[in-house]
């Protein structure tokens, strides 16, 4: 049976289950009961970047939102992701990674950085191991108190390091 937590909206069309769902924590026995200040920094995300977002492109899928840091360091994540949402963070960064249901991961980067105007902190166009298909591709959208507009590309994980690209 799903626990409240799991339910509870963040916005109208995002719930925390779904930036707290890892089959990997699930498997190590990871505790992902979030503290109160990072519920408080992912709804921001999803009211102000995700919602109009979905409403452009219709449905996201979360692929990895937060990472308490035993679950960051088991997935391989960046020391200091914004995914930790760390709590001595002046920025109160956090961040998820999304597949666009209904359109191309490129499409939706392309206008998140071009054409939305959006709060976000970075973005990230991640492309995955499949070469000629977008099926573990993801956009990495990091949110912050101050946020800079910043927009990167480049394989899963920065293993093959990132390159910025305009944003407007």
């Amino acid at each position: 049976m799903p626990q409240l937590r799991d339910c509870a909206r963040l916005s109208e069309h995002f719930s925390i289950g779904e930036f707290l769902h890892s089959p990997t924590a699930t498997r190590l026995g990871i505790d992902m009961a979030p503290p109160a200040y990072v519920i408080e920094r992912l709804r921001r995300l999803a009211v102000e970047v995700l919602e109009p977002t979905r409403h452009r492109f219709g449905p996201m899928m979360i692929t990895s939102g937060w990472r308490p840091s035993a679950l960051n360091k088991a997935v391989g994540g960046a020391k200091e992701s914004a995914h930790q949402a760390l709590e001595d963070d002046s920025e109160e960064k956090c961040a998820s990674d999304l597949q666009p249901l209904r359109a191309a991961v490129e499409e939706v980067f392309d206008w998140l950085r071009l054409q939305s105007g959006l709060p976000f902190d970075l973005i990230i166009l991640e492309r995955g191991k499949a070469k000629d298909s977008e099926m573990d591709d993801c956009i990495h959208v990091q949110g912050a108190k101050h946020p800079r507009r910043l927009a990167k590309r480049g394989a899963t994980h920065g293993q093959s390091g990132y390159q910025e690209v305009e944003v407007r």
